[in-house]
Protein backbone atom coordinates (compact mmCIF):
# COMPACT_ATOMS: atom_id res chain seq x y z
CA UNK A 1 0.00 0.00 0.00
CA UNK A 2 2.72 2.47 0.87
CA UNK A 3 4.44 2.02 -2.91
CA UNK A 4 1.50 2.96 -4.23
CA UNK A 5 1.14 5.65 -2.07
CA UNK A 6 4.93 6.60 -2.56
CA UNK A 7 4.42 6.11 -6.68
CA UNK A 8 1.06 8.75 -6.59
CA UNK A 9 3.07 11.24 -4.85
CA UNK A 10 6.41 10.75 -6.59
CA UNK A 11 4.56 11.06 -10.23
CA UNK A 12 2.75 14.46 -8.55
CA UNK A 13 5.90 16.02 -7.73
CA UNK A 14 7.56 15.03 -11.45
CA UNK A 15 4.39 16.79 -12.78
CA UNK A 16 4.67 19.11 -10.69
CA UNK A 17 8.45 19.96 -11.47
CA UNK A 18 7.71 20.35 -15.68
CA UNK A 19 4.71 22.91 -14.68
CA UNK A 20 5.96 26.31 -15.02
CA UNK A 21 3.60 29.24 -14.05
CA UNK A 22 1.88 30.93 -16.90
CA UNK A 23 3.40 34.23 -17.73
CA UNK A 24 0.22 35.54 -19.43
CA UNK A 25 -3.34 35.71 -17.83
CA UNK A 26 -4.53 33.74 -20.85
CA UNK A 27 -2.55 30.68 -20.58
CA UNK A 28 -3.97 30.22 -16.51
CA UNK A 29 -6.75 28.43 -17.54
CA UNK A 30 -4.40 25.72 -19.29
CA UNK A 31 -2.47 26.30 -16.06
CA UNK A 32 -4.68 25.04 -13.64
CA UNK A 33 -6.60 22.47 -15.84
CA UNK A 34 -3.12 20.61 -15.39
CA UNK A 35 -3.05 21.54 -12.11
CA UNK A 36 -6.62 19.39 -11.65
CA UNK A 37 -5.22 16.88 -13.66
CA UNK A 38 -2.45 16.02 -11.30
CA UNK A 39 -4.27 16.22 -8.26
CA UNK A 40 -6.88 13.63 -9.84
CA UNK A 41 -4.27 11.48 -11.07
CA UNK A 42 -2.59 11.74 -7.31
CA UNK A 43 -6.44 11.18 -5.81
CA UNK A 44 -6.22 7.84 -8.39
CA UNK A 45 -3.38 6.47 -6.88
CA UNK A 46 -4.73 7.23 -2.83
CA UNK A 47 -8.05 5.20 -4.14
CA UNK A 48 -5.70 2.54 -5.29
CA UNK A 49 -4.01 2.70 -1.93
CA UNK A 50 -7.51 2.19 0.10
CA UNK A 51 -8.65 -0.55 -1.78
CA UNK A 52 -5.63 -2.56 -1.64
CA UNK A 53 -6.26 -2.06 2.17
CA UNK A 54 -10.45 -3.25 1.75
CA UNK A 55 -9.81 -5.97 -0.01
CA UNK A 56 -6.43 -7.13 2.77
CA UNK A 57 -9.47 -6.42 5.46
CA UNK A 58 -12.16 -8.55 3.54
CA UNK A 59 -9.75 -11.13 2.84
CA UNK A 60 -8.97 -11.41 6.72
CA UNK A 61 -12.69 -11.27 7.18
CA UNK A 62 -13.26 -14.27 4.80
CA UNK A 63 -10.51 -16.12 6.17
CA UNK A 64 -11.44 -15.74 10.22
CA UNK A 65 -15.33 -15.50 8.86
CA UNK A 66 -15.50 -12.52 11.47
CA UNK A 67 -13.83 -9.08 11.85
CA UNK A 68 -10.82 -8.92 13.70
CA UNK A 69 -8.94 -5.89 14.87
CA UNK A 70 -6.38 -5.76 11.87
CA UNK A 71 -9.42 -6.20 9.69
CA UNK A 72 -11.50 -3.36 11.01
CA UNK A 73 -7.94 -1.23 11.36
CA UNK A 74 -7.44 -1.88 7.67
CA UNK A 75 -10.87 -0.78 6.99
CA UNK A 76 -10.56 2.46 9.23
CA UNK A 77 -7.29 3.48 6.85
CA UNK A 78 -8.85 2.90 3.53
CA UNK A 79 -12.08 5.33 4.80
CA UNK A 80 -9.36 7.43 5.87
CA UNK A 81 -7.44 7.16 2.14
CA UNK A 82 -11.39 7.71 0.40
CA UNK A 83 -11.83 10.78 2.41
CA UNK A 84 -8.41 12.04 1.73
CA UNK A 85 -8.37 11.12 -1.90
CA UNK A 86 -11.70 13.67 -1.94
CA UNK A 87 -10.08 16.41 -0.17
CA UNK A 88 -7.22 16.01 -3.24
CA UNK A 89 -9.89 16.15 -5.73
CA UNK A 90 -12.07 18.98 -4.14
CA UNK A 91 -9.24 21.70 -3.91
CA UNK A 92 -10.03 24.89 -6.00
CA UNK A 93 -7.16 26.82 -6.90
CA UNK A 94 -9.22 30.25 -6.71
CA UNK A 95 -8.54 30.38 -3.22
CA UNK A 96 -5.25 30.92 -3.68
CA UNK A 97 -3.46 34.08 -3.52
CA UNK A 98 -1.00 35.54 -6.14
CA UNK A 99 2.39 35.97 -5.53
CA UNK A 100 4.45 38.87 -6.11
CA UNK A 101 8.18 38.47 -7.43
CA UNK A 102 9.44 37.63 -3.73
CA UNK A 103 7.19 35.03 -2.95
CA UNK A 104 5.31 36.84 -1.28
CA UNK A 105 0.78 36.60 -1.05
CA UNK A 106 -0.81 40.06 -2.91
CA UNK A 107 -2.81 39.88 0.58
CA UNK A 108 0.15 39.57 2.67
CA UNK A 109 1.52 42.64 4.84
CA UNK A 110 5.27 42.45 4.29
Amino acid sequence: MLATLYGAQEAADDAMGELSAPEETDATDGYLDELKQIGAEMAEGVREAAEIRTEASEAIVEGFGHETTQSEELLSDAEELESWADDIENVTFEDFDEEDEDGHSSRSKH
